[in-house]
């Protein structure tokens, strides 16, 4: 039985599978040649979003944080990660938009070469 869910939006959230697609499942390599994690936090880089980038990063994922409005914020997230060594990159988009959401996808390809997960 499927678990359907709705966002805070009212709109219906279908439940997240394991991504099958070449572009989400390619490893990119760090500065250490180390094959890395890239994971995709959306969530304006406040609260549970910012709080999500931040373990990531510390466990050695490459983050990059999307905000729609506060780039303040979601720059404050990427300094953090930045002072504790990670490697982090913030990108606005409007993700209920298909070619923002795209756009957002295509530049953590471009910094990182990969993606491995996406958070909502």
């Amino acid at each position: 039985m499927r678990t359907i869910c709705r966002n805070s939006l009212g709109a219906t959230i279908q439940p997240i599978r394991p991504a099958r697609s070449n572009l989400l499942n390619k490893q990119h390599t760090t500065s250490s040649n180390k094959p890395g994690k890239v994971a995709l936090v959306a969530g304006d880089g406040r609260s549970i979003g910012a709080a999500t980038a931040t373990l990531l990063a510390t466990r050695g994922a490459s983050v990059v944080v999307n905000y729609l409005k506060n780039s303040a914020t979601a720059s404050k997230v990427i300094a953090q990660i930045h002072a504790n060594g990670g490697q982090a990159l913030a990108v606005q988009a409007n993700i209920r938009d298909q070619q923002q959401a795209e756009a957002l996808v295509q530049a953590a390809l471009a910094a990182y070469g990969g993606m491995n997960r996406v958070y909502e």
